[in-house]
């Protein structure tokens, strides 16, 4: 495994928080390498989560030459690697700083796995661990670190940041993917739903899995493989005589379960037009479930939905409507 030299970047230590409070100095290590990133990979990520750890305006960054040189003058043994608390500890209070940040990226499959914790300088200990698993491409990853960055630092990252890295995500798709998408007859807009609505916000990877549980039961109903599509590529990717499916969540609500969990119950309406630009929909159909109980608040989201997807599968098969589709007798515009 190629050495991961440590890079920082410096912000006046004068910069003062809000309410008269300094923000904390941290020091961040290159993100090590695990397995399956190419060459260079991992320091242009880690250049790039130093950016957006600025960003926040929630902290200051050290920069790369003033560290290295502090730790050159004061014969730091580590040349700025550090794997373990001590050792980050020691170099924290060489520089003077008062966190460590440190953490890995490694890929298995298309699946890329993001590690990162901070250490207080103060007490040795692991204050707080951000961790993703993000499907796709090295641009999903980029779009992530924003949103990585601001759980680091205030713990949650605003709705707008998460919309932003989601849309980025999406519009990374490569040509090949776009014309596989613009020859499909049936699309499944993907999923969106705003914080205020849930009082929780969804990852990347829990809206997935979500289109992915709906998309499977839609394929078991209808006579053409139904594709994803995001709704601000659905009008440049669809033409007309298609079928769109969007959804709305008309109420998401919580009981209270055994064992300090809880079931999910989802209200949903399923709505299909023929046409990207139609202006109603031909059908709708309503569909309310409880899911599993679990702890947390995305995964009783999630169960419910799968259970919205087994009764896709279940009542929706004989349909009239779906029927009168798949036998071309629905009239197009």
């Amino acid at each position: 495994m190629r050495a991961i030299t440590t890079v920082f970047l410096l912000l006046p230590a004068c910069v003062i928080a809000k309410a008269g409070q300094s923000k904390p100095i941290i020091a961040v290590l290159n993100l090590k390498n695990t397995s399956g990133i190419k060459d260079g990979e991992a320091d242009v990520l880690s250049d790039r989560f130093r950016n957006e750890l600025f960003n926040t305006r929630l902290v200051q960054v050290m920069e790369r030459d003033q560290m290295q040189a502090i730790l050159k003058e004061q014969g730091f043994q580590h040349s700025g690697v550090c794997s373990d608390e001590g050792c980050m500890v020691e170099m924290g209070q060489v520089l003077g700083v008062q966190k460590i940040v440190t953490g890995s990226i490694g890929k298995l499959g298309s699946l890329y796995m993001m590690n990162i914790r901070q250490v207080s300088v103060a007490t040795g200990k692991i204050e707080k661990v951000v961790s993703k698993d993000i499907k796709g491409d090295i641009e999903d990853v980029v779009a992530m670190l924003s949103v990585i960055a601001w759980e680091l630092t205030a713990g949650k990252a605003p709705e707008d940041v998460q919309k932003v890295a989601f849309e980025v995500s999406e519009s990374d798709k490569s040509e090949s993917e776009m014309e596989v998408i613009k020859n499909g007859k049936i699309y499944l807009v993907m999923a969106s739903f705003a914080e205020q609505e849930l009082g929780f916000s969804l990852s990347r990877d829990n809206l997935e899995e979500i289109d992915e549980d709906l998309q499977d039961a839609f394929n078991e109903i209808f006579d053409e493989e139904v594709l994803l599509a995001p709704q601000n590529r659905l009008a440049e990717v669809a033409g007309d005589n298609v079928l769109i499916i969007r959804y709305r969540m008309n109420a998401y609500v919580t009981e209270p379960a055994p064992r300090n969990q809880q079931h999910g119950i989802a209200d949903v309406t399923f709505s299909f037009f023929t046409g990207p630009t139609s202006p109603e929909p031909r059908y709708s159909v309503r569909i309310k479930e409880k899911g599993d109980r679990h702890w947390g608040d995305e995964t009783p989201f999630e169960n419910a939905f799968e259970e919205i997807a087994e009764t896709i599968e279940d009542d929706l098969d004989n349909n009239e409507f779906i029927r009168k589709f798949n036998r071309g007798k629905i009239e197009r515009p």
